[in-house]
């Protein structure tokens, strides 16, 4: 009796791929905190600075009174836990501010705080080093915005930041003061600052809003790198409100803005991010800026539809942006043909096509290359009688791609199935769902969750739908993706909610200095008498 050696070879060793990809996580070694009570059901609990020698927690909840309190928490990787004895003050002059960010600072977090002098009709953004003995914030304060709004609205946006990749640059912005009767126009502050918040220019961004008033919640990107050059890229929307669209169409537009330190903050304003010919009526989807740490460069890579036609990526260096079109990249044979073969009844219920991703990670290479990780992703708005305004998210496929010379030398499709939102849950619990990515040991690492049933599917349109309101029986997915072939070495459930009892916060997680990964879990309970438990986990690859 004969045998085939190569295919018993091919069968052994696809075996072993198999069982790499189904394996939970009893090869790793994950270490977990106990579980911690939360002070209410609308506590939220943010990883704001972490490192291998312990980490910042910030606890955002309701006190008794319904309002809300801010407490910071520290913890060893062996989850020792050291607490403020009690929560934040945020005073000035006698004045109660209100907390606005905690950001990452050498040894010690910041928070920052807005403070309104009603007599004076003005507000001002200060900032405060967390003293790590005492957890709360130092006395000494940092003033680093001021505004006026005698006679005009003040607004309610708040401020937000981003930092240079050396740490060196820091920009500030916030919505200004605008007139009641002034629709149609917006203005966004911008402060440059350096290490050491001394101000190193300012600048005033203002742009046509039709639907309204400009606010910070329109800036979905904003990046500055260490020279000082910042962009922000900005919804414009072209109608008379901000409601999701119900139609295909053009509900916005991308807006692309630069102010340059080094020329004395001169600021340059792009209407309208075009990536074909106006007259092609091309659609962008998503936009995202990134930045090359070893060249510096800035670029803005997003995605576009045109109305019944095909769709496609775009890439273009910002500072192009303003005389040059972008490059279209068209999606690779393999994720088209995977496209084609959707069956007939997947297309009626509205299957999220190639129209939907939505760029959400780069990750710049030293070679120039990039590495972009998309991922369907549909809003849809409605109105409930009872419930009001409603939305529901679908997030399906993630689709990885390297990028080299503005062409796409490889790409990869990972389905899944991700729903939540609506049906009386106005507040979307967004840290269960969507997924986290990072790059480690010349490897594409992707978490999210997923429902159990659909791990060992490999039909992508046989996959049950999970609904992240209640996520009963999610597992946390890890998939390692080469770099420099696209191959998809393993792909393993290694948590269980059913089995350990915690499900992951995906976009919570951090990556520290020595590789390993910190995770933020909850135990979810869904009723006011049964609160639910945050824990921690501490995960060292292999």
């Amino acid at each position: 009796m004969t045998y085939n050696t190569t295919n018993w070879k091919h069968s052994i060793a696809l075996l072993g791929v198999l069982i790499a990809m189904t394996t939970s996580a009893w090869t790793q070694e994950m270490k977990w905190s106990e579980t911690y009570e939360m002070n209410s059901i609308f506590n939220e609990n943010n990883i704001i600075q972490a490192s291998i020698d312990g980490f910042y927690v910030l606890q955002n909840y309701k006190n008794a009174d319904y309002y809300y309190q801010q407490k910071i928490g520290l913890y060893t990787l062996d989850f020792k836990k050291q607490e403020a004895d009690k929560p934040m003050e945020f005073l000035h002059d006698n004045v109660k501010g209100r907390y606005q960010f905690a950001m990452a600072g050498v040894s010690s977090p910041y928070v920052g705080y807005a403070v309104d002098q009603v007599e004076e009709q003005k507000e001002t953004l200060f900032i405060k080093l967390i003293n790590p003995n005492s957890l709360s914030p130092i006395n000494l304060a940092k003033k680093l915005l001021e505004i006026d709004y005698k006679d005009k609205i003040k607004p309610k946006g708040g401020y937000r930041y981003c930092a240079s990749p050396d740490g060196s640059r820091f920009l500030f912005y916030g919505q200004m003061p605008y007139e009641k009767k002034g629709k149609g126009n917006g203005k966004i502050s911008l402060l440059l600052t350096d290490s050491k918040f001394e101000a190193l220019g300012t600048a005033v961004a203002e742009m046509n809003q039709e639907s309204g008033i400009l606010t910070v919640n329109d800036v979905v990107d904003a990046v500055v790198d260490n020279s000082g050059r910042v962009y922000l890229l900005c919804k414009i929307y072209k109608g008379k409100d901000k409601k999701e669209e119900k139609k295909q169409g053009t509900r916005f537009v991308y807006s692309l803005v630069e102010m340059d330190y080094s020329a004395n903050s001169a600021m340059q304003i792009l209407d309208t991010l075009t990536v074909l010919t106006p007259q092609d009526s091309a659609i962008i989807v998503s936009a995202k800026l990134s930045i090359n740490n070893t060249s510096g460069a800035i670029t803005c890579m997003g995605t576009y539809k045109l109305p019944r036609k095909k769709a496609g990526l775009f890439s273009v260096d910002a500072q192009k942006a303003f005389s040059e079109l972008p490059v279209l990249l068209d999606y690779p044979e393999e994720v088209l043909a995977l496209e084609a073969r959707m069956p007939r009844k997947v297309k009626k219920k509205k299957h999220l096509s190639l129209k939907n991703y939505k760029i959400k990670s780069i990750f710049e290479q030293a070679d120039g290359t990039q590495i972009i990780v998309a991922e369907q992703h549909y809003i849809n708005a409605y109105w409930d009688k009872s419930e009001g305004r409603q939305e529901q998210h679908k997030l399906h496929n993630l689709f990885v791609a390297k990028i080299n010379k503005q062409k796409i030398e490889w790409a990869r499709v990972l389905p899944k199935r991700q729903r939540a939102g609506a049906e009386g849950y106005s507040n979307v619990p967004h840290k269960l769902y969507s997924f986290y990515a990072f790059q480690r040991k010349g490897e594409i690492h992707l978490l999210y969750n997923e429902m159990k049933e659909n791990l060992e599917i490999t039909d992508e349109f046989k996959l049950e739908k999970g609904y992240y309101n209640k996520p009963k029986a999610c597992d946390l997915v890890h998939c390692k993706i080469d770099l420099s072939s696209g191959v998809l070495k393993s792909k393993e459930s290694v948590l269980g909610l059913k089995e350990d009892g915690v499900a992951i916060y995906p976009n919570e997680t951090k990556v520290l200095n020595d590789g390993s990964l910190l995770l933020l879990g909850v135990k979810p309970e869904y009723s006011l008498k049964e609160p639910s438990y945050i824990r921690f986990g501490h995960w060292v690859l292999d």
